[in-house]
């Protein structure tokens, strides 16, 4: 926690504009600090490359896998990518939920 206070602005507690992180806090309630680097336009574009590439469509592990990060943080990846660009569709069935590339 103390490493931390080196990017936050102490008068307002955000994060400094040159801060190489951000705090990202995902409709679920899941809170996440990521690399500034790690932007949303290219986690979306990973997923959705990785969905058209995949005949079975890609599971929140198969995203984990591709995006290097745990599990519960690449399926918030997942929805958020499903909601934001409208490239992606899910089914949620027995055998789990997939996302897969939205031919509509």
């Amino acid at each position: 926690v103390n490493a931390l206070s080196v990017f936050i602005d102490r008068s307002s507690s955000s994060f400094l504009q040159d801060s190489p992180l951000e705090l990202i806090i995902f409709p679920s309630g899941v809170k996440v600090l990521r690399p500034v680097a790690s932007r949303k336009q290219n986690v979306f574009k990973t997923l959705i490359n990785a969905a058209h590439s995949q005949t079975l469509g890609i599971s929140a592990l198969d995203a984990s896998n591709i995006l290097h990060v745990p599990v519960v943080l690449a399926k918030q990846h997942l929805l958020d990518a499903e909601a934001h660009t409208g490239a992606l569709c899910r089914d949620d069935s027995l055998s789990g939920l997939r996302f897969y590339p939205n031919r509509f």
